[in-house]
């Protein structure tokens, strides 16, 4: 015997399935493909964009955020000379921190084919600093109390 709330509960799947074989019915197949590279208006796409810093003629994507621990590291490191050994791993960490973890071996690898001088690595930093710095921060909600 079916009770009361298995019975709404029943009748609000089936709504749902509903719903969503009209809202399939009406989309785009094209907006159905993840590899889609460019957004119909009106549609929503799998893909996600990212902000991108260049390396020597070569770009690549950026994470959304940048660890503190990084920018801790970084802000430590800039009174020390650019010989010390803890200077080169504050700016390796940060650089690793910003380049989006699939693009850091491509990175990597780039920046040492083409023999990219701590000049070049630096400006890296700077820009992606720069693009992360003008992005929006979140923003507590009112029910939060924050």
């Amino acid at each position: 015997m079916a009770t009361a709330k298995n019975v709404v509960k029943a009748t609000v799947i089936d709504e749902d399935r509903e719903l969503a074989a009209i809202q399939l019915a009406r989309t785009d197949p094209e907006a159905l493909h993840p590899d889609t590279k460019e957004a119909v208006e009106g549609n929503v796409i799998g893909k996600k964009t990212y902000d991108e810093v260049e390396l020597k003629g070569k770009k690549f994507r950026m994470r959304e955020k940048v660890g503190a621990m990084a920018i801790f590291k970084w802000s430590a490191a800039s009174e020390l000379s650019s010989d010390d050994p803890r200077a080169l791993g504050a700016i390796y960490a940060m650089l690793k921190t910003l380049i989006l973890k699939e693009d850091w071996p491509a990175f990597e690898d780039h920046a040492m084919d083409e023999d990219a001088d701590p000049e070049e690595l630096l400006d890296v930093i700077t820009k992606g600093l720069e693009i992360v710095s003008g992005r929006p921060t979140e923003q507590p909600s009112p029910s939060s109390g924050g």
